[in-house]
């Protein structure tokens, strides 16, 4: 990211402000900073935790984790959360959880999904929409 923006000076934790979106710059950083980490999450895998906890909803001794991390590597292991699309139906505009299945609370949601802005309509993240974040674009509307 740097030799793409030089002359931008970010800590972490400013990639998580909304005040980014103020600044067409800062904005571009975001949406470049957002590719390479979907990029890098598509590729990890489940750590012996993430299957541990797994082990534990199976053997019916889980009542529920929270988890703050975006990468959804909870579900990958086999736990169903609370983005999970068999846990969600559409109900007046809204998604409805069935808290009954939902095993993993994600405070965050997770990076595999594409929230508007403007309407708050909910989409997979596609490659399409990697390639648009690449080069500091947000998703056309």
């Amino acid at each position: 990211m740097k030799q793409q923006y030089p002359d931008v000076v970010l800590k972490g934790r400013d990639l998580f402000d909304a005040s980014l979106f103020r600044d067409p710059t800062s904005t571009a950083v975001f949406y470049t900073f957002i590719s390479q980490l979907k990029k890098s999450i598509d590729s990890a895998s489940p750590s012996s935790t993430h299957r541990f906890v797994k082990t534990l909803d199976s053997k019916r001794k889980l009542l529920r984790s929270y988890t703050q991390n975006i990468d959804g590597l909870e579900e990958r292991a086999g736990l169903v959360g609370t983005s999970s699309q068999e846990v969600t139906t559409a109900g007046k505009g809204k998604a409805r959880i069935n808290t009954k299945d939902v095993r993993n609370v994600q405070l965050h949601g997770d990076i595999h999904r594409v929230r508007c802005t403007y309407c708050s309509a909910d989409y997979p993240c596609t490659p399409e929409h990697l390639e648009t974040f690449l080069a500091g674009n947000p998703p056309d509307r």
